[in-house]
């Protein structure tokens, strides 16, 4: 499995060889104040619906920009103090080859922290 942060990495019944890679922002982390929890990734849904091997990548407070500067970077820390190794997309989807199991599909989220940062039109 991917190493990611705490609670980033799902274990499912594997099906076939699928392993999809969810990566994003606070949204990908399931930041989430009225669940119950602090993070409730919707990786861990997909994991139960699709019975395959689901990654999440989390990286709270961070925009487009950031994750395109980071997509190689092996480590970061996101604004919430998690870290996440790999945080980079191409370095993460390289991990998962090299380990033999590369990702059969991702879903990106990102552009949420783009919303807070534009000047008022």
């Amino acid at each position: 499995i991917l190493p990611s942060s705490e609670g980033g990495e799902s274990d499912g019944p594997v099906s076939g060889n699928r392993r999809i890679l969810c990566y994003g922002d606070s949204l990908t982390a399931g930041l989430c104040n009225n669940c119950g929890a602090e993070y409730f990734p919707y990786s861990q849904i997909l994991v139960e619906k699709l019975g395959c091997r689901v990654d999440h990548i989390g990286l709270s407070g961070w925009n487009t920009q950031q994750m395109v500067k980071s997509l190689d970077t092996k480590s970061a820390v996101d604004v919430k103090d998690r870290r996440w190794s790999p945080a980079g997309l191409r370095a993460a989807i390289a991990t998962a080859s090299a380990e033999g199991a590369p990702y059969s599909a991702l879903i990106l989220m990102a552009g949420t922290n783009d919303l807070t940062e534009q000047p008022a039109a």
